[in-house]
């Protein structure tokens, strides 16, 4: 009686199965198709006959994620009633285009804003601050930055001289809301003179 040896080679990587198949680094929507070779030989070795399975597909789902950096900051200003401003990137880090929302706590209740950082600079230009603040950044391709500042508004009152205050912004995913990542911003204020003030 001959033998039979069966020889499956999957000729393109794929992962045959129900489930959606999740590629980090691979672009969302990329398909996948593969599709198995089957060898038949006989008791010498003799290749009898070869044949292939049907093609299967999958396409790479969208996966959401977000990095916000630096992760934190700090600043001790040298007056009270100042604008204290944070540069932070927001790094689209899926595999797919996103857009994040973004929002802050301040620990003392101030106004914090958020500016797009058009040119990268890490300051609030004149066109930028014109431009208004924003509640969201743009669409940001996977693997791309994009760069805001974080504009702390420490109010005018002496009685605030050595406190601090801990704002945290955060970036959160709008194709997946509970992927969010933040940064902690600590503003100190510090006040030499009161007297010269107004």
């Amino acid at each position: 009686m001959n033998t039979l040896k069966v020889i499956v080679a999957l000729l393109i990587t794929g992962m045959l199965s129900a489930v959606p198949l999740y590629g980090a680094g691979t672009p969302a929507g990329t398909v996948i198709a593969s599709r198995a070779k089957v060898t038949f030989t006989d008791a010498l070795g003799a290749n009898a006959d070869s044949t292939f399975s049907n093609i299967v597909s999958v396409t790479v789902a969208q996966v959401a994620a977000v990095n916000v950096t630096p992760p934190n900051g700090a600043v001790t200003t040298s007056t009270d009633s100042v604008n204290v401003d944070y540069a932070l990137a927001v790094l689209n880090s899926g595999n797919g285009t996103d857009k994040f929302t973004l929002s802050r706590i301040s620990s003392k209740g101030w106004t914090v804003l958020f500016y797009k950082d058009a040119n990268g600079n890490g300051i609030i230009d004149p066109a930028e601050l014109a431009a208004g603040a924003i509640a969201a950044t743009d669409s940001v391709k996977e693997d791309s930055t994009f760069r805001v500042v974080v504009r702390v508004v420490d109010p005018r009152n002496p009685a605030l001289n050595n406190q601090t205050d801990s704002t945290t912004a955060t970036a959160a995913s709008q194709f997946n809301i509970s992927k969010s990542s933040g940064s902690l911003l600590t503003t100190t204020v510090h006040t030499v003179n009161f007297s010269n003030i107004g």
